[in-house]
């Protein structure tokens, strides 16, 4: 949590993060409860949506991060790492993903051109 606490508090005051619904019960909270005292607001996306809706989303507001967690825990869903990429960096925004289910060895993000990667 304590990186999770970083990434977030180095954003500038006034930036907007989007990320999947279904992350992390500690790091949703954490985005829908503190991150907003940091004057950063969010916007959640289902993961079966999360390809379509980011460019939408990113299109109204000045998204500075997209934060996925593949596959996801406790749910296990699936986001595509490449595609989310794409979209992101085609705006200016940064990448996090949380890599905690799976261990480098298995799934690098960084290789599909993640820019921060944390891992619990």
């Amino acid at each position: 949590m304590a990186a999770i606490e970083a990434i977030i508090q180095g954003l500038a005051s006034g930036s907007h993060i989007v990320y999947m619904a279904s992350l992390y019960g500690g790091t949703h909270r954490y985005l829908k409860q503190v991150a907003p005292s940091f004057n950063c607001t969010v916007t959640s996306s289902t993961t079966s949506k999360l390809n379509w809706r980011i460019p939408l989303i990113i299109a109204k507001k000045t998204v500075k991060m997209v934060w996925i967690e593949t596959p996801s825990n406790p749910t296990l869903w699936l986001a595509d790492i490449q595609a989310v990429t794409d979209i992101a960096h085609k705006s200016g925004s940064l990448l996090v993903v949380d890599n905690t289910v799976l261990s480098p060895y298995i799934q690098n993000p960084l290789r599909y051109g993640a820019d921060v990667v944390c891992m619990r």
